[in-house]
């Protein structure tokens, strides 16, 4: 999967932009806040339907005016050339591939895409919900079922939660939960088995890559919201349904759903060793690149072709090993495009390099530094 051609109107800071893309790896240089994550961030919009940073599509406007357009042109091993457009204004988006319109849920499975950013750190360090992001945006660019699945487990979910708060209010019956209950456990069940699959596929992948980067092994562990599991075998809606049965109480009490897979979570270990709580910033950072760089491996494997990589000025805060370390790791790819304030030592690796300067790209030579 490569791109070929990127064409921006009216986004974030761009007013008009085109760029056109080699294979091989691409560096985008340019000063914080000049746009450089913009131009990412559209690619993925484009990609995948889904805003990265955005809680609005207004956001992704520019000042001042009132539509926005994002156009990629790529080509797929399995698929040929495609193009896919956004189109961003007051009554909403509308996405386009190849002239035809879709839904946002149209686009799972068409590209494959893999986003490093520096705030992946949080996927080791931070709380549960930041690792279930990992699981859902990668599962869920891949699985049409488990975004489905999701998006209904959710809403059961906010309206479990809303009758459990009738209830101890007294406004409502006990016995009313009887029918959320199943439809939780099954849509439940569905989400944390693939999730199980997706960390098992995972492992392997990520616990080379983290060898690789740092010489120490690394090991993926499920800690599914529901107590007593850990397999795909352990974890069933008949399973699911009786911990609801015995944790009616206090869910009433509470006025919340305590047991699913929204409160999932997974452990990220080297050596035996929880890397969120006992990790250093460093450990923690190889960690979070391990993670990615297996993730490409698995969707690759899903796919039957590479991803779209891209490296949001993840080389900042590598020193030089993870650098050539995350290099290595990422040169058999057809295409890497990489953020950076400047090229640096990787102006010699790169086939091209791109200047970004108050919204405006232009092409640099490639031995520029």
């Amino acid at each position: 999967m490569t791109l070929a051609r990127v064409r921006l109107v009216n986004f974030r800071n761009y007013e008009q932009a085109q760029v056109h893309l080699q294979q091989g790896l691409t560096l985008v240089c340019g000063g914080n806040g000049q746009g450089k994550t913009n131009l990412l961030e559209a690619v993925s919009l484009a990609c995948t339907g889904k805003e990265i940073r955005a809680a609005s599509d207004s956001e992704m406007i520019r000042f001042g005016q009132t539509h926005a357009i994002v156009t990629v042109e790529l080509t797929s091993l399995l698929r040929g050339a495609m193009r896919f457009q956004v189109s961003l204004g007051p009554e909403g988006s509308e996405i386009e591939v190849n002239g035809v319109k879709r839904r946002a849920a149209d686009l799972i499975g068409l590209v494959g895409l893999v986003l490093f950013s520096v705030e992946d750190v949080d996927i080791v360090k931070g709380e549960p919900s930041d690792r279930r992001s990992l699981l859902d945006s990668a599962i869920g660019g891949l699985s049409r079922s488990y975004h489905w699945n999701l998006l209904r487990y959710r809403k059961v979910l906010s309206q479990r939660n809303h009758l459990l708060k009738e209830i101890r209010e007294g406004r409502a019956r006990e016995r009313d939960l009887e029918a959320w209950d199943e439809p939780l456990a099954t849509l439940g069940t569905a989400v944390m088995q693939r999730r199980i699959k997706f960390l098992s596929d995972l492992a392997g992948p990520a616990e080379q890559a983290h060898r690789n980067l740092s010489g120490r092994d690394l090991a993926l562990v499920y800690e599914p919201g529901l107590p007593g599991t850990g397999t795909r075998e352990d974890v069933s809606k008949d399973s699911l349904v009786a911990a609801l049965a015995k944790s009616r109480g206090e869910e009433i009490s509470r006025g919340m759903s305590l047991l699913g897979p929204h409160r999932d979570d997974f452990r990220v270990l080297s050596a035996g060793t929880d890397l969120r709580t006992f990790g250093s910033q460093g450990e923690q950072r190889t960690a979070a690149i391990a993670l990615r760089l297996g993730t490409i491996a698995v969707v690759q494997e899903r796919l039957e072709e590479p991803p779209l990589v891209l490296l949001d000025d993840v080389f900042s805060e590598l020193d030089q090993a993870r650098r050539e370390g995350l290099l290595e790791a990422t040169r058999r790819l057809p295409q890497v495009i990489v953020t950076c304030t400047e090229a640096g030592s990787l102006a010699g690796r790169a086939a091209s390099i791109l200047r970004v300067e108050n919204g405006d790209i232009s092409p640099v030579p490639a031995v520029a530094t």
